[in-house]
């Protein structure tokens, strides 16, 4: 192989490695939106978005007490199956993300990823929910609500919490 060719051919590997690169980067620019949000401040919104920022700030110390009693990070706990509806179909939790529902500009969007931002801040030193690591929407009635070994704690707005 002459040495024409050689740089030839590695120009088009770098320029295939970077266009890779290039392409990665927008993929997760796209995901987070207008917003540079962590996988948490995605989650508070698309659970807790119509809740105000008392209900995101009682979800966000639920993941942040999860973490601490099962010892994993705020992602695992949030990816963890079954766990956070928004996740259990994970392109379906980016799309709630990203077409939400009521807040179509850009204005509306960047409030509420804000309010997310915000509650995932306060959450460290906050107890609203009294170190709940279990809740629920109240309009269902998941089967672990009737056990014996969760007590419920409180209802803030259309969410109740328990500790187990």
């Amino acid at each position: 192989m002459n040495t024409k060719r050689l740089v030839r051919l590695i120009y088009i590997y770098i320029a295939i490695m970077i266009g890779s690169i290039a392409l990665n980067l927008w993929i997760v620019k796209d995901v987070n939106a207008s917003s540079n949000l962590s996988i948490v401040e995605m989650t508070l919104v698309a659970e807790a978005k119509n809740q105000g920022y008392e209900g995101m700030l009682a979800v966000a110390e639920v993941i942040r007490t999860r973490a601490k009693d099962r010892r994993l990070t705020y992602e695992q706990v949030i990816l963890q199956p079954k766990q956070f509806s928004c996740w259990n179909d994970r392109a379906k939790g980016y799309d709630l993300v990203n077409n939400i529902k009521g807040y179509n500009s850009i204005a509306q969007r960047e409030q509420i990823f804000n309010l997310a931002k915000q509650a995932w801040v306060n959450s460290a030193s906050s107890n609203t929910t009294k170190k709940a690591n279990l809740y629920h929407a109240d309009y269902i009635s998941p089967y672990w609500s009737k056990s014996a070994k969760v007590t419920y704690l409180m209802t803030i707005n259309n969410h109740i919490f328990y500790r187990e």
